[in-house]
């Protein structure tokens, strides 16, 4: 008996028994060694490989039923082949047809990306092609409807058509079947998991190969589980695929973000109590730094939007899933409070979860999150719309506020201001405004009334209407008792209403409320017209109605009557004129009066009549000329010239001796009948001054002021001695004068004179006899000393005082200098011919005035002395001015 052989050469007889196609042998050898169907050669060629490219049916049938692998690859060298592809190739249609009943994979591909109906095609086998064109219709046919029939099966629930579907699976139609084969891939387990149908996904589960994340959304299977709101579904999805838990979808959403906006409590639950293995927890630090943990994930991730998992349950109004959230501990915190999740924190729509249920006007949510330490005066957030807006955006106010008064929920804005809300700038107001929330608008005005404790009510200038009993018989609880203050400042208020002013009020004090109003403010508001009945307050001392859009003050049909009025400011409005009733008796104790930053063009007549104006501003207008008044209210001091007055006489002049020189003597011209006016022998040891000029100084000399003008104006008025004399501060830049006129002309009291941003030429000029004339009103004067009171605040002047200002008082004459005769003619308010008082002088941007007479100043000498130097420098001159500013 011969040798038994070996197992490699019954392997070699099978393949060379295929190679020669002879049918017999290979059936015996097949019978007798079964297993060596699978036999390759060098190159990696099973011997189905070699009976596809013979061609050789009979032989073909041999391997298959003996069990060859139809879809075996061979090796490199051969392209990575399979039979489908050697027998295309090669045209064997028959053995193509063969193979394609077997279960040959019709689009797998060699080494070179060729498919099998590619290499039919490029050997131009059109049969074999057709074929197989054919072959893959069917087959994409016969899975879609497979596919069809699972995804429907998965979606009612029908488990034994989805456990009838499942063995129909093999390796070239798993894929298609499970998870589609087109654009709109509907997945099985996806479907069954949303939907919940849990026996479903428990069936496909046991098979692999199912697709974990949608292509479109990128929600996984997850996602969908927490979507069906099963419990049970989560958790089997958790278990199968733990790492699922941190993956995101398209929005950013975590499993947690998705349960959590879905509000089933059983699945965050679930999601946060899970028992994760060791290998997929991580440390997460807050990204404050404030505290540490171990979690599977970071409970405060932030999704697409910027949004929490706790916002998301805010935003959906889920309290028993937020109560939660804010309760849980997680064990590993390194900090006292357990808690993770944080309460403050920004969308990108700059919203916090605060302010989120305060715009759904959920109150029980906004008490649970100011329970648990929500900030209530965190601003909204500024999105990048605001920042890119042309007007801007500021981030101020209460965001919750600001979202309760655009829903117009009363009670939840009383809840927000009673845990310690602010309105910052009145921005809730503005809203509430915005929104027509009437109510709101009376809530928010009501809290900016005060007490104030500067001033008091004036209760001898109350109205009582048609009440003729005596004031000195009412009783005491008729008065109201707290002087109260409104501060409206940027309200959006556009117009003033007598109710909110009542209402106010009212907060104080219980009866005559309006009585009491001693300060306003309305200021940056919208309104056009100011409120007549704003000038009728008996105890208003302040009104500011600044940066509005006025146009127009209203006239009551009385007048205007504001008797203890002393600030009122109305600059950077619309106003084209003013009523005459600002300068005179019915405002008899206004001091201070700004209307700079309008359109004013005239002003009235009776400008220089008011009582007790100390600060003018009338800058920025279209003034281009200042009132004067009429000729028939002047009063010349004396005739313009001899001809003019015929028993003048101008040679009259009085002789005075100096201790210097007994010889010398000085003809002083004056007029010796002014009563204001006294002249005086003096004796000074001092060579450059022998005589003074002694003028009579009103004791209430703290009664200065100041008037600036930024207009247009052309000429220096020459009325401002006359009808300002107290005036120390005088601020006429940004205008076009060419000339500051005569020194007579300047109050004689002035300490600050600013004349920059002009077009001067030069700075004083001589006076001429007009320029002289008086421009005081003795009845006006009369008037006046009548309605001015002592101010019972006053204190007595220390005597150092009064030796100072005694000393400042006086008009000096130097050696050689006479009175021009236009002097003698001058009225008592333009007798000086130097500004003794005058302490800073501003002439910059002057380019026509060349020069600055300094004559008379002791600095003119040091000056031209170092300007005159060799080695002149800029910062000797700078300190040398320094020093003499110290001292």
């Amino acid at each position: 008996m011969a040798e038994k052989e070996s197992p490699e050469e019954n392997g070699q007889l099978v393949y060379e028994a295929v190679l020669y196609n002879n049918e017999e042998l290979l059936r015996e050898l097949l019978e007798a060694n079964p297993g060596k169907v699978h036999y390759r050669d060098k190159h990696g060629r099973s011997a189905l490989h070699i009976a596809a490219q013979n061609g050789v049916l009979a032989v073909v049938d041999l391997l298959i039923k003996a069990g060859a692998d139809v879809n075996s690859m061979a090796g490199p060298s051969a392209l990575c082949a399979t039979p489908l592809h050697v027998a295309a190739v090669s045209g064997r249609l028959n053995v193509v047809r063969r193979l394609i009943d077997a279960g040959a994979e019709l689009l797998a591909t060699d080494l070179r990306d060729h498919c099998a109906l590619e290499l039919a095609q490029m050997a131009n086998h059109f049969e074999t092609a057709c074929l197989l064109i054919d072959a893959i219709e069917m087959d994409r046919e016969k899975t879609r409807l497979l596919h069809n029939d699972l995804i429907k099966a998965s979606e009612e629930g029908d488990i034994s058509a989805v456990v009838e579907a499942l063995p129909n699976l093999c390796a070239s139609n798993c894929d298609a079947v499970l998870n589609g084969a087109t654009l709109d891939r509907k997945c099985a387990l996806y479907l069954a998991c949303l939907n919940g149908r849990k026996e479903v996904v428990e069936a496909l589960l046991n098979i692999r190969g199912h697709m974990l994340i949608q292509p479109n959304t990128h929600d996984t299977v997850l996602h969908a589980a927490i979507s069906s709101q099963e419990p049970a579904i989560v958790e089997m999805i958790l278990k199968a695929f733990t790492h699922l838990v941190t993956t995101k979808n398209a929005d950013g959403s975590t499993a947690l973000h998705w349960a959590s906006q879905c509000g089933n409590l059983a699945i965050v639950k679930l999601l946060l109590e899970f028992s994760y293995d060791e290998d997929v927890l991580t440390k997460i630090e807050d990204v404050s730094g404030r505290f540490t943990y171990h979690f599977v994930l970071d409970v405060n991730a932030l999704d697409a939007q910027c949004r929490t998992a706790l916002y998301l349950a805010v935003a959906n109004s889920h309290y028993d899933v937020v109560k939660y959230l804010l309760e849980v501990e997680l064990p590993s915190m390194n900090t006292a409070r357990k808690c993770p999740f944080q309460v403050d924190v920004y969308c990108s729509g700059g919203k916090t979860p605060l302010m989120v249920a305060a715009a759904n006007g959920n109150i029980p949510l906004v008490k649970l999150l100011l329970e648990h330490g929500a900030d209530v005066n965190l601003p909204c957030g500024l999105t990048d719309a605001d920042i890119s807006s042309l007007d801007g955006a500021r981030c101020v106010g209460s965001g919750a506020l600001n979202e309760a008064c655009r829903i117009g929920c009363v009670p939840l804005v009383q809840l927000l201001l009673q845990r310690g809300a602010v309105d910052h700038e009145n921005v809730a107001l503005a809203t509430a405004f915005k929104y027509n929330q009437e109510a709101l608008v009376r809530i928010f005005l009501l809290r900016l009334t005060f007490v104030d404790p500067d001033y008091r009510i004036n209760k001898k200038g109350m109205d009582f209407g048609q009440m003729s009993i005596n004031r000195h018989l009412l009783p005491s609880t008729v008065y109201p008792t707290s002087p109260c203050m409104l501060n409206w400042h940027n309200a959006s208020l556009a117009s003033i209403s007598n109710d909110w002013l009542i209402a106010a009020c009212l907060q104080v004090n219980q009866r005559m409320a309006l009585a009491a109003l001693t300060r306003i403010d309305l200021s940056k508001n919208k309104m056009k017209v100011l409120s007549g009945q704003l000038l009728q307050l008996s105890s208003l001392r302040s009104l500011n109605a600044a940066n509005n859009e006025i146009a127009e003050i209203e006239m009551p049909s009385d007048g205007i009557q504001a008797p203890l009025l002393e600030s009122l400011s109305l600059e950077y409005n619309e106003l084209s004129f003013l009523p005459d009733d600002f300068f005179t008796s019915r405002m008899p104790v206004l001091c201070f009066l700004d209307v700079s930053h309008n359109k004013l063009s005239t002003l009235p007549d009776t400008l220089w009549m008011a009582p007790r104006l100390r600060e003018l501003n009338l800058s920025n207008n279209k003034l281009s000329v200042l009132p004067a008044i009429g000729s028939s209210q002047l009063r010349p001091s004396s005739s313009l010239s001899g001809s003019d007055q015929p028993g003048s006489n101008h040679s009259e002049t009085r002789t005075y001796h100096s201790t210097v020189s007994t010889d010398d003597s000085i003809s002083i011209g004056g007029r010796i009948d002014d009563s204001n006016i006294t002249v005086h022998e003096l004796k000074r040891h001092n060579v450059w001054q022998r005589s003074v000029r002694l003028a009579q100084s009103d004791e209430s000399d703290s009664e200065n002021g100041s008037v600036t003008y930024f207009l247009q104006i052309k000429v220096a008025p020459s009325c401002l001695a006359c009808c300002c004399p107290r005036l120390t501060r005088l601020n006429i830049s940004h205008n076009q004068l060419t000339s500051l006129g005569p020194v007579e002309c300047m109050p004689s009291r002035l300490r600050h004179l600013d004349a920059s941003s002009n077009q001067l030429i030069s700075a004083f000029e001589r006076p001429v006899a007009v320029q002289l004339v008086c421009h005081a009103v003795s009845a006006q004067q009369s008037a006046i000393l009548q309605m001015r009171h002592p101010s019972p605040t006053r204190n007595p002047r220390s005597r150092s005082k009064s030796a100072v200002r005694s000393q400042r008082s006086l008009s000096v004459a130097r050696i050689g200098d006479t009175l021009h005769d236009t002097h003698i003619d001058a009225c008592p308010h333009k007798q000086h011919i130097r500004l003794e008082s005058l302490r800073s002088l501003y002439l910059a941007n002057n380019r026509k005035l060349w020069n600055l007479s300094l004559k008379g100043c002791s600095l003119r000498d040091p000056l031209r002395n170092m300007v005159q130097a060799e080695n002149y420098k800029t910062v000797d001159l700078i300190a040398y001015l320094k020093s003499v500013l110290e001292e």
